[in-house]
């Protein structure tokens, strides 16, 4: 049986309240599966099992598993001021261990054709290692100086607390398992 923490090391927090127990859907084999809440023993439980299984092939599971996806559907452009001058950071260095992760997370976005290299050398943005709380390293990009030649958005998103307190009541809450960053 998987501890609760060992899905989301957030648990912890104090915020977070668990309303039910959960149950393993294997989708694929022991590495692919999922989770659906004990509530949903009935025919429900059974139709969202089902449909998970039959739409396995739909997940991503690696960054691998979404190449394909075409750069017109998936590409983020910012729209940046004209007066801003473009600001290059300078390197950071790391030691070997996170020089070691970063290396591995790269080769998977380039194998992925997630990103590519660049020749140019404006708006250079350092790669900051994070460890998280199951020990593996995630890679951020610090965006700060180009976040402020950006304008700001004038409908931000709501704050997501507000959104799932706002789903208290109805019969079924999906969350999309969106830890990996993938989705």
């Amino acid at each position: 049986m998987v501890a609760l923490a060992d899905l989301d090391p957030r648990m912890n927090d104090a915020h977070i309240e668990l309303g039910e127990g959960l149950r393993l859907v294997p989708l694929q084999d022991d590495k692919h599966s999922t989770y659906i809440g004990m509530s949903l023993m009935t025919i429900d439980g059974v139709m969202v099992s089902q449909g998970l299984i039959q739409n396995s092939d739909l997940f991503a599971w690696t960054a691998s598993d979404m190449s394909g996806v075409s750069p017109e559907i998936i590409t983020h452009l910012l729209s940046v001021y004209k007066e801003v001058r473009p600001i290059t950071q300078k390197k950071r260095k790391m030691g070997e261990e996170k020089h070691n992760a970063l290396k591995n997370e790269t080769d998977k976005l380039l194998e992925a054709d997630f990103i590519q290299e660049v020749q140019y050398t404006t708006w250079l943005a350092n790669v900051v290692m994070v460890k998280k709380a199951n020990g593996k390293w995630r890679m951020c990009t610090d965006y700060i100086d180009l976040s402020k030649g950006c304008p700001k958005d004038a409908y931000p998103l709501l704050s997501i607390d507000r959104l799932v307190d706002g789903a208290t009541g109805h019969r079924v809450l999906s969350f999309l398992d969106a830890y990996s960053e993938y989705n």
